[in-house]
């Protein structure tokens, strides 16, 4: 039970590193554009876009859209740092660790599913639902490692000879 457990917690922290580093470099390169397209306008068409925004929520996400994306950018390569943290913790059977890092795992990977911006940009997955896929995946990998780490330590104690 606990290779099982050692192996879906592999797959999960793997998979959660792994689109943080490509959730980062997508959105990165998504709110450098953006931020160049509005730094291109000029003072007559950013003053009329800020006029617009004051009565449109959506023209004022639009402007803010950047400094979301750069936020979500920020989130997802936490959580990505911390999936590899705890996947080395676990494999270095530190008890200890695994929990705190599992903890700060899931902790990173709500916050960036709360920060992410929900939006419609004309690309196929936004940062939002990006953030929810990782989340998931942080999850699963965070518990099972947990759970690897608590029944090592269970069967551990099992084993081990007592004293009277």
């Amino acid at each position: 039970m606990r290779i099982v457990l050692v192996i879906l917690a592999v797959l999960g922290l793997l998979l959660t590193s792994l689109l943080g580093l490509v959730g980062t470099k997508k959105y990165l390169v998504l709110s450098g554009d953006l931020a160049a397209q509005t730094a291109q306008l000029s003072p007559e068409q950013r003053e009329q876009l800020q006029a617009q925004a004051a009565g449109n929520p959506q023209a004022a996400e639009a402007l803010e859209l950047p400094g979301k994306l750069r936020l979500a950018v920020f989130g997802l390569g936490a959580t990505g740092l911390a999936g590899l943290i705890l996947l080395i913790a676990l494999l270095a059977r530190k008890e200890r660790a695994v929990h705190v890092a599992a903890l700060a795992l899931v902790a990173l990977a709500g916050l960036t599913m709360l920060l992410s911006p929900a939006y419609d940009a004309g690309i196929e997955v936004d940062a939002r639902t990006w953030a929810v896929l990782q989340g998931i995946c942080a999850g699963v990998g965070a518990l099972t490692a947990f759970g690897a780490s608590r029944l090592r330590r269970r069967q551990a104690l099992a084993t081990s000879p007592r004293t009277a």
